[in-house]
């Protein structure tokens, strides 16, 4: 695989062809929408509790931060005692390491529950 960058002036396109695909880019141009909120005014209309310093604090997570956690009997719900202290991100894959699509849902800083829409095993990587 190859990886080349191109400028295209304003009107122009860029058509690339091989292997039985074709593929067409053209030039475009974009303008600035309107400012919105910021992160910690989103995070506060969704229930954010404090001041912008804490939650820029809560936004922090330490390189050794994470927890992996491994399901091996079939099951739609799994829940996961992380004990990190925070609401990690959440990763869920089978065991072979494909990423699977799940609804997580932190019960609070150091629990998260992983529902799925079949009994499977797996692994979770919070962090």
């Amino acid at each position: 695989m190859s990886v080349h960058k191109f400028t295209l002036p304003p009107s122009s396109t860029i058509k690339i062809e091989g292997g039985g695909n074709t593929l067409t880019f053209a030039a475009f141009s974009a303008s600035p929408g309107p400012p919105g909120p910021s992160a910690y005014q989103i995070a506060v209309a969704h229930g954010f509790v404090g001041d912008e310093v804490a939650w820029l604090a809560a936004q922090v997570v330490s390189a050794s931060g994470h927890f992996e956690y491994t399901q091996s009997t079939p099951s739609a719900t799994w829940t996961v005692n992380h004990n990190l202290g925070y609401r990690p991100a959440v990763q869920v894959t089978t065991l072979g390491g494909l990423r699977v699509w799940a609804d997580t849902l932190h019960i609070s800083i150091n629990q998260v529950v992983i529902y799925l829409e079949l009994p499977a095993t797996g692994r979770v990587l919070c962090t």
